[in-house]
């Protein structure tokens, strides 16, 4: 796909599904390592995204979902460690922007509005940064 569309630049938030699925960070971290393998070998760079806090949620019948939550911390190291040293790779750090409950639903796991601003406002300071605009916009 990626030498097909040529796309300037790959945004990339991914595991948190995995995560609730109880796959591994171990496992998590060698998709993220080819998803980066893949942009590098066409010259794309890559803002790829730390996790945001999920939450563990209790439905009404009393089932837990844990949705990840203990499983944040490391994938977000697991994602820094990837991400180092790599050229044309930048870290969007959401774990820190999104730190307060409130960005994220009553379901422990997808972000509210308010979250998906945040979220927004983080890639968008990354890719300002990394690709400076000359000139203006018309």
């Amino acid at each position: 796909m990626l030498t097909n569309r040529r796309p300037q630049a790959v945004l990339l938030l991914e595991g948190i599904n995995d995560l609730n699925n109880d796959v591994s960070v171990s496992r998590i971290g060698s998709a993220l390592r080819q998803m980066l393998d893949a942009a590098a070998s066409v010259g794309v760079p890559v803002a790829i995204a730390t996790m945001y806090q999920t939450y563990e949620e209790v439905s009404p019948s009393g089932v837990v979902r844990t949705n990840g939550a203990a499983l944040v911390p490391a994938l977000n190291a697991e994602i820094r460690r990837i991400a180092a040293g790599r050229l044309n790779v930048y870290v969007v750090d959401l774990e820190s922007r999104m730190r307060d409950r409130r960005f994220v639903g009553n379901d422990g796991l997808h972000p509210e509005d308010a979250g998906f601003d945040v979220m927004t406002s983080a890639f968008l300071s990354v890719l300002e940064a990394a690709f400076p605009v000359r000139g203006s916009f018309q």
